[in-house]
């Protein structure tokens, strides 16, 4: 199959978070596997597109918004592992330091950003159908894409949807809707608005013919109250086509048996180098070196949705033990 990845950032040319992981390496996984993978994102003002080999096409892609025509650009290249890339330029729009600038997700110029994004990536993906190059299936990637389900809704691509975080939603005013052009049907209409609001998750979750999630846990969990982050009956409502896969991890970039950053490897059939790397982090820290005193690291998001108010109620029980216990990782700062 010829399969489109639909994302706002994947490794290794940019990444903000988890996303960026699992856009890169399902995408090489579908490769492997005898698929055509490209990979779709914004030409970022801060992508070093030094070993990209990009190259400008002729297509554009024309839309109105706000009264006037826009013209996007295609940047064709290569991500590695027989992974095609595209980056979609969309003048002034993508030309600071941030990928979503100051509030994450529902800074008010993120509508018209990623808006436009998928309005122009929309354009590429049908003026390839046009030339005989139809992409099979398009897989957008959390809210900043989660508008193209909707744009090709009528077209003969099949679209599948993963929500990587319910609580990012991109909620905007839906006066937001001119500033990428597009006037939503008497059907598309209600997909768009949730209280309201303008809401780009909500769009994608109720138009891709697919819609995923990071594992069946968390697909159960979305759609209860306490999970669903307002969105629960809306997940509820795709029943059997919402479903789980659970996220895997890259072994060629996270296995201490290859991985070139640690001072020493180390495998589950010889640990005697894991000790040290203990050694060398704690030495790092300036911490005392104590080979026998168990060492528990969490790294990630601080957030409740990560499980980080448990680990905090859990840490002195740990130290009581003898533990010693590292944080690395920002986040919600009074927790």
């Amino acid at each position: 199959m010829d399969v489109l990845m639909a994302c706002s950032e994947v490794v290794p040319i940019v990444k903000v978070g988890g996303l960026a992981d699992a856009v890169g390496a399902l995408s090489k996984t579908l490769s492997r596997l005898g698929h055509n993978v490209t990979v779709a994102l914004p030409r970022y003002a801060m992508i070093d597109e030094s070993g990209l080999m990009l190259a400008r096409r002729l297509t554009q892609l024309k839309f109105e918004a706000a009264g006037e025509e826009v013209v996007g650009a295609v940047f064709e290249g290569s991500l590695g592992s027989n992974v095609k890339l595209v980056l979609i330029d969309v003048p002034g729009q993508f030309e600071g330091d941030s990928v979503y600038g100051e509030e994450a997700g529902d800074d008010a110029r993120n509508a018209t950003r990623f808006g436009q994004f998928c309005r122009a990536l929309a354009s590429y993906i049908n003026q390839r159908a046009g030339k005989g190059m139809p992409f099979d299936v398009v897989h957008a990637h959390d809210w900043p894409t989660a508008l193209l389900p909707v744009m090709l809704r009528e077209t003969k691509v099949r679209t599948v949807f993963t929500v990587h975080n319910a609580a990012h939603q991109g909620r905007f005013p839906l006066s937001a809707l001119s500033s990428f052009g597009f006037v939503p049907d008497e059907h598309q209409r209600p997909m768009l608005a949730h209280d309201g609001r303008l809401n780009f998750l909500k769009a994608g979750v109720l138009s891709a013919d697919v819609v995923g999630t990071v594992s069946s846990t968390y697909a159960r969990e979305i759609q209860t109250a306490e999970g669903g982050a307002g969105l629960d009956d809306v997940f509820r409502v795709r029943g059997e086509q919402l479903v789980g896969i659970v996220n895997g991890i890259d072994y060629a970039r996270w296995s201490p048996s290859t991985d070139p950053l640690l001072p020493a490897r180390y495998d589950a059939e010889d640990t005697a180098n894991k000790g040290r790397c203990k050694a060398t982090l704690l030495r790092a820290l300036s911490l005392p070196i104590k080979p026998d005193q168990p060492l528990l690291v969490a790294l990630g998001r601080v957030c409740a949705q990560k499980g980080s108010d448990v680990l905090a109620a859990s840490m002195a029980a740990m130290v009581a033990t003898g533990a010693r216990v590292l944080v690395a990782g920002d986040g919600d700062e009074q927790m």
